[in-house]
């Protein structure tokens, strides 16, 4: 017996095996929360999967400005954190991805800022990659659009600041999406500075030895703290870490090979108890090894003194006389009169020596 099914009745079986389908496939699927930088498929690895306009980027990411100087947000374990001077007043905060993000969204807020510090964020026009746009966001969240490069800068300001103070910063995307939070505090800045009133010179082929003391905001000395030592251009340094001693002092020692001449730059950076990093560099100008050249005339011999400028030279050509100048110049010349006659000179620059028979007409 042959059964005809209409067309309609066709239809209906057919959407009925369809819903059925989907259900079981819904069943498999586990809802979760996008993880940090998850990107939607087929976009650029940062670009929200909910708008692909805007950054989902992990919080480090982003830097703070302190005093001339970078500040990372750093993973500790489980915990984003960045610590911040105490002193400071004015900051600004740096978010720096590549040029493959120019003209996206990033929106950055700031939140659990402690009770009775101030927190300001100056705010700019919309579309600006250099100041912040508050556009829909309440409270202190702000807009910014990447430059070319991928880069964008904004500044704020903190006031009623103490070292227990804190706040807490976080990235955040499309349909929800957000970063993890980072906790931003605060703590007194160590304060690092040569212990003697000097200029850093050094001579080819010698050491130099320059001292600093480290102490904290009042003045008092920190003993017993590590300063780590880090050098750029020529020569080189006995050790890359120092120690502080009960007076708080502790010592550098640079020095080069023969004929090398230029400049060293030293970077010596002390952290605090919370991260803190306090910093001050030096430039040791390293000179050629000083000479001189005698000259007698009639009644007078000249002294030409080179690469000596800063340096003090004795230049002795007799029982009871002598000369002794500070040189001023790396090209000098020390004018001595006396009788005719035959004349055992010595001069001695600096730690440099030596001795020899002039004859004066």
């Amino acid at each position: 017996m042959n059964i005809s099914i209409s067309p309609s009745r066709r239809l209906l079986a057919a959407v009925t095996a369809t819903l059925l389908a989907l259900t079981a496939g819904l069943a498999s699927i586990t809802l979760s929360s996008p993880a940090e930088a998850a990107g939607a498929a087929g976009a650029t690895p940062l670009a929200c999967s909910g708008d692909i306009t805007h950054i989902c980027a992990p919080v480090t990411y982003l830097k703070f400005n302190d005093r001339g100087s970078e500040v990372p947000i750093t993973l500790v374990g489980a915990n984003a954190t960045a610590t911040l001077s105490s002193d400071a007043k004015d900051l600004g905060g740096i978010f720096k991805t590549s040029a493959e993000y120019a003209g996206k969204f990033v929106h950055i807020q700031f939140f659990d800022i402690s009770k009775g510090m101030g927190f300001t964020v100056q705010a700019g026009a919309s579309g600006s990659s250099t100041a912040c746009d508050p556009g829909p966001a309440s409270g202190n969240g702000c807009y910014l659009k990447l430059d070319s490069t991928g880069s964008g800068t904004f500044n704020f300001s903190v006031s009623n600041v103490t070292a227990a103070s804190k706040f807490s910063v976080q990235i955040s995307g499309s349909a929800g999406w957000v970063s993890k939070a980072a906790v931003i505090s605060f703590d007194t800045p160590l304060k690092m500075s040569p212990s003697e009133t000097r200029t850093a010179t050094g001579i080819s082929a010698t050491s130099v030895t320059l001292g600093y003391k480290l102490t904290d905001k009042a003045g008092a000395a920190l003993a017993g703290a590590k300063v780590t030592i880090a050098t750029a251009g020529v020569g080189t340094i006995a050790s890359t870490s120092a120690t502080t001693d009960a007076k708080g002092l502790f010592t550098v020692t640079a020095s080069t090979a023969a004929n090398v001449v230029g400049q060293q730059n030293l970077t010596l950076t002390a952290t605090s108890a919370k991260g803190l990093v306090s910093q001050i560099t030096e430039t040791i100008t390293w000179k050629p090894a000083p000479s001189f050249v005698i000259s007698p005339k009639a009644g007078k011999f000249n002294v030409t003194i080179s690469d000596a400028a800063g340096l003090p030279a004795l230049v002795k050509y007799g029982p009871e006389k002598w000369v002794l100048l500070l040189v001023g110049s790396d090209s000098q010349v020390v004018t001595v009169m006396t009788a005719k006659g035959t004349y055992t000179v010595t001069v001695q620059i600096g730690t440099v020596k030596s001795t020899k028979s002039v004859t004066v007409l």
